[in-house]
């Protein structure tokens, strides 16, 4: 049906604000992890997986850079 996914459900008290901070150190924290295991197996999934981010931020440039040329005014 789609792309696989793990939903990890976390309670965090607070502000908004907070509850972003601790998804971004959660994120941060999964990566170091998959780093480490990655370089200790040999293997380089890794590699595919950062060259994929950088292909869609590409992509994504790409098409805000084509935005950003269209027409500057909005009384057209």
């Amino acid at each position: 049906m789609g792309t696989p996914v793990v939903v990890k459900i976390v309670r965090v008290s607070g502000t908004i604000r907070k509850a972003e901070e601790d998804v971004i150190r959660r994120a941060k924290l999964i990566v170091r992890r998959a780093k480490a295991a990655d370089s200790a197996s040999g293997n380089h999934m890794m590699d595919g997986v950062v060259k994929a981010v950088d292909k869609r931020r590409d992509t994504e440039n790409a098409v805000l850079a084509q935005v950003d040329r269209g027409s500057e005014s909005e009384s057209e």
